[in-house]
């Protein structure tokens, strides 16, 4: 129920963001185009997955969930977001049945059953995935690790583990936080066992990789999209990324400035050892590790150290440790990490409250309600900036007013309906990166829309200088001049 009231008012949302090129734009979704064995050819974008331009982002099941939608109702934005409300759901669901299993010795207590349940359903990193109609199929992989979490520690099936990773490529994380499992079990813990589930996740990620074909296998991100990546610094990266974690961190546990996306100058890279920041990444990796290496010790009479893995292993693809990732951060790489999190939540406020005398336990019970309802109002004001594109560009800009990318995609968008102001946007993109081609095109649109021809020529030849394939761009100016402005 409170997952449905905090998510309730995002069923008339349109189509936002990375909806245009995973549903709008990709043809494996069109199921009277492509032929439903592409799918397992293809990456999530539609690309041949052994091209050198595809992410690599193998998630089949995934596509195949939007095909069923747009058999039902095309593209029609409504239904897409109807499917992720009703999964999130689903999943908040299952987030209290793993707590349940997990947490078996404690079970009994009714605020451990409901705490969980309502800090998942309610959580305001979640819009961003729940939101957007591309995160259905986050839903639905998380759906499918949750279920296999709680299956497997019910009842030891693994089948699920198999269809997860098909999913999603955090799937693959399923076989830590499965080894976690068995190492915390004093009653069927099985050297042969997980022994064979490392053997199974080696095994899968050979097949990973053949499936990237000859090509590089790690795509290339732009200095646009991951900065952090062409740090010349060893040093500096660690440090960078090390403050990115803090970051995600202090998201889950103070979600107030909240961004569809992080890239270019939004996050400034930490090049000094001397910079405060590393103060906090160094507080916030002794308090993981610290509560990591102390629950490791209790992992036969506590469920600390599992919740804790479930919420830390999720999150390491989308580190940047294992490889860089194509943002810097990412409010929606959190979905799946954040099971993790709520579970800690509540099973530490369950043993507060166990351990609170007869007269403090209502006081903290209403404080508990409190933070609740500030978490679900919080979660249904940033669901209006996902409406659409023009309130999430605009709602981004007073987190990230010096992002190149809010800059240019304001700009892009009321471009039709307000040219003066989409030049001004666009002309800040600009000046703080010159070297930025679509920057360049999307301005010379601009003066297009507002009759000067001569600043519109200078910013298309700047685009023209900029990029390889010129045509395209020459392309797209006109179509932009002509195209009712």
């Amino acid at each position: 129920a409170t997952a449905f009231v905090a998510f309730g008012n995002t069923m008339f949302s349109h189509f936002t963001w990375d909806d245009r090129g995973a549903i709008l734009m990709n043809l494996d979704v069109r199921t009277d185009v492509t032929p439903l064995r592409d799918l397992f050819a293809h990456d999530f974008w539609g690309m041949n997955l052994s091209s050198p331009q595809s992410h690599k982002s193998y998630r089949p099941l995934t596509v195949a969930t939007f095909r069923l939608n747009y058999a039902v109702h095309g593209l029609h934005p409504h239904g897409y977001h109807i499917t992720n409300v009703l999964l999130h759901v689903v999943v908040s669901i299952l987030v209290v049945s793993t707590g349940r299993v997990l947490c078996s010795p404690t079970r009994r207590h009714s605020v451990h059953r409901h705490l969980p349940l309502s800090v998942v359903g309610i959580q305001p990193t979640s819009s961003s995935r729940t939101t957007q109609s591309t995160s259905g199929v986050d839903n639905g992989s998380h759906w499918l690790h949750v279920f296999g979490y709680v299956s497997i520690a019910w009842d030891n099936d693994y089948s699920n583990l198999n269809v997860a990773t098909m999913a999603k490529e955090t799937g693959f994380t399923m076989f830590a936080v499965l080894l976690a499992m068995e190492w915390s079990s004093d009653t069927r813990y099985s050297k042969a066992q997980s022994g064979a589930l490392m053997v199974a996740g080696v095994m899968f990620l050979a097949w990973r990789v053949q499936m990237n074909g000859s090509s590089t296998i790690l795509y290339t991100w732009s200095i646009y999209e991951n900065e952090f990546a062409h740090l010349p610094s060893f040093v500096s990266k660690a440090m960078s990324y090390a403050h990115v974690h803090t970051l995600y961190l202090w998201k889950l546990l103070w979600p107030q400035y909240l961004c569809y996306d992080y890239g270019w100058n939004t996050i400034h890279a930490v090049t000094s050892i001397y910079d405060v920041r590393n103060l906090a990444s160094s507080v916030a990796y002794m308090a993981v590790v610290g509560a990591v290496g102390t629950s490791a010790s209790h992992r036969r009479t506590s469920p600390l150290f599992v919740l804790l893995v479930l919420g830390i292993c999720p999150f390491v693809p989308a580190s940047h440790v294992l490889f860089p990732v194509g943002t810097i951060l990412a409010e929606r790489l959190l979905y799946l990490p954040s099971v993790g999190f709520c579970l800690v939540v509540g099973y530490a406020t369950e043993r507060v409250l166990l351990a609170a005398t007869a007269a403090t336990k209502p006081k903290l019970v209403a404080l508990l309600g409190l933070v609740l309802a500030v978490a679900t109002s919080r979660t249904i004001r940033r669901n209006l900036d996902w409406h659409d594109e023009h309130t999430l560009f605009q709602s981004a800009l007073s987190v990230a007013p010096t992002s190149v990318k809010v800059l240019t995609n304001l700009g892009q968008d009321i471009l039709p309906k307000d040219a003066r102001t989409a030049v001004l946007y666009l002309e800040r993109a600009v000046a703080l990166m010159p070297s930025y081609s679509l920057g360049h095109l999307n301005l010379a649109a601009g003066y297009a829309a507002l009759k000067k021809p001569l600043q519109a020529m200078h910013h298309l030849v700047q685009s023209i200088e900029l990029v390889q394939e010129p045509k395209a761009s020459t392309i797209y100016i006109f179509i932009v001049q002509y195209d009712g402005m």
